[in-house]
């Protein structure tokens, strides 16, 4: 899914730095606190996996805030890249 835009009226009063790892990882582990959403600093796909298992790969465009939090999320290529956790 290629997102170039996300509406919502949401409201960030902080954000955190963290890194995408090529398999799955908790997103509890690497964000703390309550996310309300994920800014991509790049265009590479990651997939966020839900607790229902529904999977869903996203490439955003890049410095976009995705509004979605999901429970795992990992990147799709070898590399590791810095997300930022909006609170």
């Amino acid at each position: 899914m290629a997102i170039t835009t996300a509406g919502g009226r949401e409201y960030y009063t902080d954000a955190h730095a963290f890194t995408v790892p090529d398999s799955y990882a908790d997103l509890s582990s690497l964000a703390k606190g309550r996310v309300k959403g994920i800014l991509h600093t790049d265009t590479d796909a990651v997939t966020y996996k839900f607790p229902s298992g529904a999977e869903i790969i996203i490439s955003a465009a890049a410095s976009q805030i995705v509004p979605l939090v999901p429970k795992q999320i990992k990147h799709n290529a070898d590399a590791n890249s810095t997300y930022y956790a909006l609170y």
